[in-house]
């Protein structure tokens, strides 16, 4: 960790837009030093192809055709286009992860992660939060592990268990069912990511998005709080 620690410390303006595990595969390809004492560490390798699938965040719809242009420049296939949620998903060397990252119409970029399948619907908290991208990077689930989550109702939780997006398992504390869905509350998340599509968020919609889901979150707590 002691490594890993001073290598994002050491990290510069263009390089905090790379995924820290992306960041660490383009080190390992490079055969940086720093790396020496992550010996059992599952570096992002490039495949057959000498390439890896990668994501980008570009900061407005018309970046997308100024990424995509320097893809073609670089020779790296581009696989698909979403220009309504600001996204590239490409093939490309990790020795030119860095050089894209410089652009100013990027805003990040990260191992790209497969869509999710198996589910009928996937909550907005999977995305807002980002778990979904810890679940690919990571290579973890969370099965098995019991976590608390506040919410300001229950109503939907039967039809939520059965999009299999919760659990059978779930336990409500007696008397703190709320009096309202589910997922109330937790769409005031999405404030934010509607916030940065936009292009770069200016301060004031920074503030706004944080002071409204500061809001949700802790009427949610009251209503919690005054029933124990």
């Amino acid at each position: 960790m002691q490594a890993i620690d001073s290598i994002k410390i050491a990290k510069t303006a263009t390089q905090m837009k790379i995924d820290s595990r992306l960041f660490l595969g383009v080190l390992h390809d490079r055969n940086d030093a720093r790396l020496s004492s992550l010996t059992s560490f599952r570096f992002v390798n490039a495949e057959s192809d000498g390439r890896v699938p990668i994501d980008i965040s570009v900061v407005s719809a018309d970046a997308v055709k100024s990424v995509v242009e320097r893809l073609d420049r670089i020779n790296a296939p581009v696989r698909s286009t979403n220009v309504d949620h600001l996204t590239v998903f490409a093939r490309m060397r990790l020795d030119d992860v860095e050089q894209l990252a410089a652009m100013v119409e990027v805003w990040t970029v990260r191992p790209h992660i497969s869509g999710l399948t198996q589910k009928i619907n996937t909550s907005e908290g999977d995305k807002s939060h980002g778990a979904y991208v810890a679940r690919g990077s990571f290579e973890v689930a969370g099965a098995g592990t019991k976590v608390c989550a506040m919410s300001d109702g229950v109503d939907s939780l039967a039809s939520i268990q059965a999009s299999g997006d919760l659990p059978a398992n779930v336990d409500v504390l007696p008397g703190q069912g709320g009096a309202t869905k589910t997922r109330r509350c937790l769409r005031s998340c999405t404030i934010s990511r509607q916030a940065r599509r936009s292009g770069s968020p200016k301060p004031d919609q920074t503030k706004q998005a944080s002071r409204r889901i500061s809001s949700a979150w802790g009427s949610a707590a009251a209503r919690s709080l005054s029933t124990m």
